[in-house]
């Protein structure tokens, strides 16, 4: 990208604080403009309808489902997919809870809240087991460890305090023995000596600054005990149980589109600045260090097969989500039904 400013990046923490009424009013408007597939004008006429709500801006984050539709993957499996784009105004379990979207894209943290406080929804699968949370340093000065940041500056986005705040409390560290600096989504910060380290998402402005020619480092969250599923799918529980046959669809697809994506993440990358997010301003050669970024995130030594839902992961996002004091149980946020009917 070629202002690392305007980047549409990081946007979980800021999604917690939107109101409904501008939520509500933001998806309409949205949906009413929805972006349709690439080959639903040849989809036969006895495919099955799968809106998409993106969990943000089209960029190759959602490669995997570019890839899907341009080379064929939903219509073979009988998906007539579409999408609809996110944004900072945008929260994909009100969509999809209002019936706007048959499917979204979200974070098990996000939908977890959104299910305490009564909305009638479920993830079926999970697209990063690891959450591309980090700290973001440079590679002559790391920070290798949560305890590698007592006593530094550490930049943090206000819409990133939350999650940073947790990872603090996992790991036993005050917060009065880190100097956090007010910061945005930029990551000219590190680059410029302001601070020691950042919190960024590491498929995102790390990659800004390697095209940059800093040698960075990254320090995941998750690697740190901050369990939080990420780019999850989410549905209705009445979907799940009335049409399970299209969110097995939709997901087998998009689950060769993830394949896809790791296989050939140029072309992820090209079909994301060309094609389905023609419109962003994005750089190729940064969509195409993101794609590449995104499969230490997909793939894990236990997860070999893309969008599982393992009984450790989702355990361990309830013992995480439980932190933050929201009470729900597995079985409240998760169901294993969809991924059951393609494995």
């Amino acid at each position: 990208m070629s202002d690392p400013s305007s980047t549409p990046s990081r946007r979980r923490g800021r999604r917690l604080a939107a109101t409904i009424a501008v939520v509500a009013a933001t998806a309409i408007a949205l949906v009413g403009c929805a972006s349709p597939s690439a080959s639903s004008d040849a989809t036969s006429a006895g495919a099955t309808p799968v809106s998409y709500q993106l969990g943000w801006l089209p960029t190759v984050e959602w490669g995997a489902n570019w890839l899907a539709d341009d080379e064929g993957m939903y219509a073979a499996n009988g998906v007539d997919f579409s999408w609809q784009p996110g944004g900072p105004n945008v929260t994909s379990d009100t969509v999809v809870a209002s019936g706007k979207a048959l499917v979204g894209s979200s974070n098990a943290d996000t939908i977890a809240k959104a299910i305490s406080e009564g909305a009638d929804l479920k993830i079926f699968g999970a697209a990063f087991q690891k959450n591309p949370f980090c700290i973001l340093s440079l590679a002559d000065k790391p920070i290798n460890t949560p305890q590698d940041m007592i006593g530094k500056r550490i930049g943090v986005a206000a819409g990133n305090q939350t999650a940073f705040d947790l990872l603090l409390k996992i790991n036993g560290i005050d917060p009065s023995q880190v100097t956090v600096v007010p910061v945005q989504y930029d990551p000219a910060p590190v680059a410029n000596g302001e601070v020691d380290g950042q919190v960024v998402f590491s498929i995102n402005e790390p990659t800004q600054l390697e095209k940059k020619g800093f040698k960075t480092h990254v320090m995941l969250f998750a690697d740190h005990g901050y369990d939080v599923l990420a780019d999850v799918f989410v549905a209705t529980n009445e979907t799940i149980e009335k049409n399970p046959e299209a969110l097995a669809a939709f997901l087998k697809a998009t689950r060769q589109g993830y394949q896809a994506l790791m296989d050939d993440p140029q072309k992820a990358a090209e079909l994301t600045v060309q094609k389905y997010g023609k419109d962003q301003g994005l750089d190729l050669d940064q969509q195409v260090l993101e794609a590449k970024a995104m499969k230490d995130l997909i793939l894990t030594p236990d997860v070999t097969t893309p969008l599982a839902l393992t009984k450790d992961a989702m355990a361990a996002n309830i013992k995480t989500i439980g932190m933050l004091g929201i009470s729900v149980t597995a079985d409240q946020l998760f169901t294993t039904k969809i991924l059951d009917m393609i494995n």
